[in-house]
C-alpha cells in the first residue's frame, strides 16, 4: 500500500474543510445578510386617470413622496418616514360617496435595478355632512419575489403596501410599506476572502508537513 505523506493527509483534511467553508459560504451567500438600498418614486391614479404625481377623487389626494431605505442585516426594510414614504394622503370635507372607485400606485426604482411595480387597491367610504372618512384598500398587498441586481449582490425581494385609513380634514396620513429582500448571488469581495482563507490554509498544511 502507498504510504501518504503527512502533507498529502494536510491536504486531504483541508480539502473536507474547505468543501465545507464553501457550502457555508453558498449558503450564507442565499440569505439576505448583504444591506440593500432601495430608493425610487411613486404615482397614482383614480379609476381610468393616467398616472401622475398627484391623484384627486372628489376631495381624497394623494401625493408623490420619494423613498431611500437600506435593509438591515436581515434583509428587512420599513417604508414610512414623513420624508422617506410611498406617499401623503389628505382628504377634505368635501362631500362624496368613494366606494366603488380604485386606486393604483406605481413605484419606479432608480436603486437597485429592478422592474416598476404596480399596486391595485380598492377605495371604499364617503364624506356626508362633515363626518366620515375614506379607506384605500390593497389587495394583493404583497407582491413576492421581484428580481433585482447592481446592489451589493443580486437576488429577489417581497414588497408588501399597507392599507389606509384617514377621517375627513387629514392631510399627514402616509402611505407605508416594507420590503424583505434575500441576496443570492455573493459579493465579489466575499468570495475573494474565501479563496484567500483556502490559500492560507494550504500554507498552514505545508508547514505542518515539513516539520513532520
Amino acid at each position: 500500500m502507498a504510504k501518504v505523506s503527512p502533507f498529502s493527509r494536510g491536504l486531504r483534511g483541508l480539502a473536507a474543510s474547505g468543501a465545507v467553508a464553501v457550502a457555508i459560504a453558498m449558503g450564507t451567500a442565499t440569505t439576505a445578510s448583504a444591506q440593500i438600498t432601495f430608493a425610487g418614486v411613486t404615482t397614482y391614479k383614480f379609476d381610468a386617470q393616467a398616472f401622475a404625481p398627484t391623484a384627486t377623487l372628489g376631495g381624497l389626494t394623494v401625493t408623490q413622496n420619494g423613498f431611500s431605505v437600506t435593509t438591515n442585516t436581515l434583509g428587512y426594510t420599513g417604508i414610512g418616514g414623513t420624508s422617506n414614504s410611498l406617499g401623503l394622503v389628505s382628504l377634505t370635507n368635501a362631500p362624496f360617496n368613494y366606494t366603488g372607485h380604485t386606486f393604483q400606485m406605481q413605484v419606479a426604482f432608480t436603486a437597485p435595478t429592478t422592474a416598476n411595480q404596480v399596486f391595485f387597491a380598492n377605495v371604499f367610504g364617503s364624506v356626508v355632512n362633515f363626518h366620515g372618512g375614506a379607506r384605500i384598500q390593497f389587495n394583493p398587498s404583497q407582491i413576492i419575489g421581484i428580481p433585482f441586481s447592481n446592489g451589493p449582490g443580486s437576488g429577489t425581494y417581497d414588497f408588501t403596501v399597507n392599507s389606509v385609513d384617514i377621517e375627513h380634514g387629514r392631510t399627514d396620513v402616509l402611505l407605508t410599506g416594507n420590503i424583505v429582500a434575500t441576496v443570492t448571488t455573493p459579493e465579489p469581495g466575499s468570495s475573494v476572502l474565501l479563496a484567500t482563507g483556502f490559500i492560507g490554509l494550504i500554507g498552514v498544511a505545508r508547514r505542518r508537513s515539513r516539520k513532520a
